[in-house]
C-alpha cells in the first residue's frame, strides 16, 4: 500500500521525538512510536512536514486502526493540499480497497506536481485505473500518450494488449504481447494476459498452457490462479477449478471475479445456495464497475 518517496523522506530531520518514533517503530513498539509522533507535530505545529503525518497514518494502518489512519490522512492533507506524498498515500488506500473512482481523482491532483519517470508513473496509474471502471476511451487516450514518449513501456503495452482484448481485437492483443515477451519471457504479467486472451477467444487449452507458465514463476500468484480455474470450469474440470479459486482467493480476498468463478463453479456442482452466497459478495465488491453487468445477470437468473 505504501509508497513513500524517497526525496521527501531521505532529507535529515531535526526532531528528536520524530527520530523516537522511528526507532519506536522499528522494534514494533507502534503504540510508543504514535506518542512520539504526536509530541513531534505538537511541537512542529503549522510547520509539520507531511511526512511526520504519513509516519503517523503508517502505525495506525499496522495497527489496523484503518478509521483513525484516514482521519489522519484527510487532516495532513487539509495542512499539504499538494504533498505528493500524502496525495498518493490516499490514493493507494482507496486503491487498496477497490474505489477506483476515488484514486483516479487524487492521481489527476498529483500529475501537475511531478515530471519525468514520476510523471510517466503516475500516468500509467491514471490509465489502469480508468480502464478498471471500464472507461476505456480515457484509458486508451492515457496508453497512447505514454507510448508516443516511450515506445517500449512494458506497463502500457500491456494496457493496450488489455483494450484490445476488450474491444475483441484478439489479433493485435496477441501481437502486442508475443513482442512484449520476446523481449522480457519471464514477465508474468504478459504470459497472464496472453493467457486470458486465449481464454476470451474459447482456446482453454491454449490459455492454460500460458497460465500454468506463470504459475511456475509465480507460484501463488491470484490472477493466474483465478484465470486459471475459470477455463477448468469451462472445461468441465470442476474439483481442479475449485482448488484453483479457493487458493486464489485465499491470496486476493477482495478480487470481485474470482467469487464470481467459484459462484459459477457452485452452480455446476448444484450447490445454489453457495453460489448464490458468492455472486452477492461479488456484487459487493463492485463487480459490476470492473467487469459489467454479469453479475447481475446470474444474480437475476439463479438467486431470486
Amino acid at each position: 500500500m505504501f509508497f513513500v518517496w524517497s526525496s521527501l523522506v531521505a532529507q535529515p530531520i531535526d526532531n528528536k521525538y520524530y527520530q523516537e518514533a522511528i526507532t519506536f517503530a522499528l522494534n514494533k513498539s507502534l503504540n510508543q512510536a504514535i506518542e512520539s509522533i504526536d509530541k513531534a507535530i505538537h511541537i512542529e505545529g503549522d510547520k509539520t512536514p507531511p511526512i511526520f503525518y504519513f509516519r503517523k497514518y503508517e502505525y495506525l494502518v499496522k495497527l489496523q486502526k484503518y478509521n483513525l489512519a484516514f482521519q489522519v490522512l484527510n487532516k495532513s492533507i487539509s495542512h499539504h493540499p499538494n504533498s505528493v506524498l500524502l496525495l498518493n498515500t490516499r490514493a493507494e488506500f482507496y486503491f487498496a480497497l477497490r474505489k477506483y473512482k476515488q484514486a483516479i481523482f487524487e492521481y489527476e491532483k498529483i500529475i501537475p506536481f511531478v515530471v519525468g519517470a514520476d510523471l510517466l508513473d503516475y500516468k500509467m496509474k491514471l490509465a489502469s485505473c480508468n480502464f478498471l471502471i471500464r472507461d476505456f476511451e480515457k484509458a486508451a487516450i492515457i496508453t497512447k500518450q505514454v507510448l508516443t514518449n516511450y515506445p517500449s513501456n512494458i506497463h502500457a503495452l500491456n494496457l493496450l494488449a488489455a483494450l484490445y482484448t476488450e474491444l475483441v481485437h484478439f489479433a493485435k492483443a496477441k501481437e502486442i504481447l508475443q513482442r512484449i515477451l520476446s523481449q522480457d519471457p519471464t514477465n508474468v504479467t504478459t504470459i497472464i494476459n496472453l493467457g486470458f486472451v486465449f481464454q476470451k477467444e474459447g482456446q482453454h487449452k491454449k490459455a492454460l498452457f500460458y497460465f500454468n507458465k506463470a504459475l511456475k514463476l509465480s507460484p501463488n500468484n491470484s490472477s493466474a490462479l483465478c484465470n486459471r480455474a475459470h477455463s477448468k470450469l469451462m472445461m468441465k474440470n470442476y474439483k481442479e477449478a475449485m482448488l484453483d479459486i479457493q487458493n486464489s482467493i485465499i491470496s486476493s480476498p477482495s478480487n470481485s471475479y474470482a467469487y464470481m468463478v467459484r459462484g459459477k463453479i457452485y452452480l455446476k456442482l448444484e450447490k445454489h445456495l453457495e453460489a448464490c452466497v458468492d455472486f452477492n459478495i461479488s456484487e459487493n465488491l463492485n463487480f459490476t464497475e470492473q467487469y459489467g453487468t454479469k453479475i447481475q445477470e446470474l444474480l437475476f437468473d439463479n438467486c431470486k
